[in-house]
Parts: C-alpha cells; sequence; structure tokens
C-alpha cells in the first residue's frame, strides 16, 4: 500500500497531451440558390452553410467575420450586406472543449487562400482586406490584403507566405478574425457563380499543456525522491534477510555416547 502511495504522489503531476482541432470556412460568391458561406472542420470539409441575403453587391466591399467562442467550443461565421443584414452559420468545433485556459491557433501558410476559376466573364476577381485578429494582445494581420483575378479563361491562386500565429490567454480563449470582401465580375452572384470566386480559411488550435506550478513540481521530486528511498530500504532488507538464514546454525544429528 505505501509504496502505491509513493508511486502516485511522484507521477501526479504527468499533464496529458495537449488536444488538437481545426476549423475552417468559405466565403464564395455563391448564386441565386447557392450559399455563399461554408463553416466545418476544413475549408474542404464543409459541414454548414448559409447564404447571405439577399446576395453579394459586385464591386462592393462587404464585412465579414470568423470567430471562435472558448465558453461554448463554437465556431461562426457571418457575412454582412452592406450594414443592413447579416448572415452566418455556426458549427460547435469537432474535437475541441469549452475551456478558458490558453490555447495556440495557428494559420499555416497557405491557410488563407483566394481563388479565381473559369467562368463567362471577361474579367472577374476577389479581395479581401483589413484581416485582423481581435482578442487581448492580438494584432492586424500580416498580409492584411491579398486579391487574386482572372479574365475568363484558367484558376488564380494566392496564399498568405507566412504562418500566422497567435495565443488566447487564461480567463478567455475567444477570438475574432474579421475584414471586408469583395467580389468583382458582372453581376457577380449570377454569370460568375459558386466556387469561381472563393475565400478558404483554415485555422488550427491546440490547448498549451499546463506548466506545473513550483510546489507541485517540488511534490513530485519528493515523490520520487520517496520511492527510490523505499527500494534502498525494501533492498537492504531483503539482502538482510538472506544474510540471516545462510549463517544460521545447521542442526546436529548422530547419537549421543552414554
Amino acid at each position: 500500500m505505501r509504496s502505491k502511495l509513493i508511486l502516485f504522489l511522484a507521477l501526479a503531476p504527468a499533464a496529458l497531451p495537449a488536444a488538437s482541432f481545426s476549423l475552417g470556412a468559405v466565403l464564395r460568391v455563391g448564386g441565386p440558390t447557392e450559399a455563399e458561406l461554408y463553416l466545418g472542420p476544413s475549408a474542404g470539409a464543409p459541414f454548414t452553410a448559409a447564404g447571405v441575403f439577399p446576395g453579394w453587391i459586385d464591386g462592393v466591399n462587404h464585412n465579414f467575420t470568423l470567430s471562435y467562442n472558448a465558453s461554448t467550443n463554437t465556431a461562426l461565421v457571418s457575412g454582412n450586406w452592406l450594414g443592413i443584414f447579416t448572415s452566418s452559420t455556426s458549427w460547435v468545433v469537432a474535437g475541441g472543449s469549452p475551456s478558458s485556459t490558453p490555447r495556440d491557433w495557428v494559420i499555416n501558410a497557405g491557410g488563407i487562400r483566394l481563388t479565381a476559376e473559369n467562368n463567362t466573364a471577361a474579367a472577374s476577381s476577389i479581395s479581401i482586406q483589413n484581416l485582423s485578429v481581435s482578442g487581448a494582445g492580438f494584432s492586424t494581420i500580416n498580409p492584411a490584403s491579398m486579391t487574386v483575378s482572372q479574365n475568363g479563361t484558367g484558376t488564380q491562386t494566392v496564399a498568405n507566405a507566412a504562418p500566422i500565429t497567435f495565443t488566447t490567454p487564461n480567463g478567455g480563449g475567444s477570438w475574432v478574425l474579421s475584414g471586408q470582401v469583395r467580389f468583382v465580375g458582372p453581376f457577380a452572384s449570377s454569370t460568375v457563380a459558386g466556387d469561381q470566386l472563393r475565400a478558404a480559411f483554415d485555422v488550427f488550435g491546440s490547448d498549451v499543456a499546463p506548466v506545473p506550478e513550483p510546489a507541485t513540481l517540488l511534490i513530485s521530486a519528493l515523490g520520487f525522491a520517496a520511492l527510490g528511498v523505499w527500494h534502498h530500504l525494501r533492498h537492504r532488507r531483503q539482502v538482510r534477510a538472506a544474510k540471516n538464514l545462510s549463517i544460521q546454525p545447521q542442526a546436529k544429528t548422530g547419537l549421543i555416547a552414554s
């Protein structure tokens, strides 16, 4: 029983591996009967969708946000129509959990991608401007603006060249990525449709592994020391018992003469 208690004290501070998860969002030109917003575990695997009402206007900047709520483990993507209507869709992040502990977040190189594909327009483009992440200690993203265009044939893509990382602090953990998106092309919501103009975002998060406090480290050290002493004393007792057994006198045999 004593050995189990000492072993528990020694191993108690060991931290579990940090949980990791991802979320992805898409802003796309869509169409009269198509969704313009997508959200899920990655930009390539959307799970929920919503249509921007009444639809993106050609050549106009529209506000958008991609956010994460740490208290509910919920992501949300939204698009705003001229400051009048806001459309959005939300998703409970698979693999994540409600938390108020610090988390590391990263948008890898290539995690923000703008794509302009074949369409019937003479020219079209998609651009995002004024990208920033709001929250304690966060700042404007570099690059803050990106644009891609094409002239009716082929596919053009641009992406962020360097990773974007940030850490959400204790007691919070929520963040909001915001900016403006602009679709350019004749009747952008109909002639240019579907995924022909598309902005994709992939974000990865992981819990920050807890750092043991000094008192916890001291308990751990004392536990391992006690475990070593216990094994040493046990070994000495076993050696002493073996020696005592080996030097005990042998019982005499034979008859005693009278």
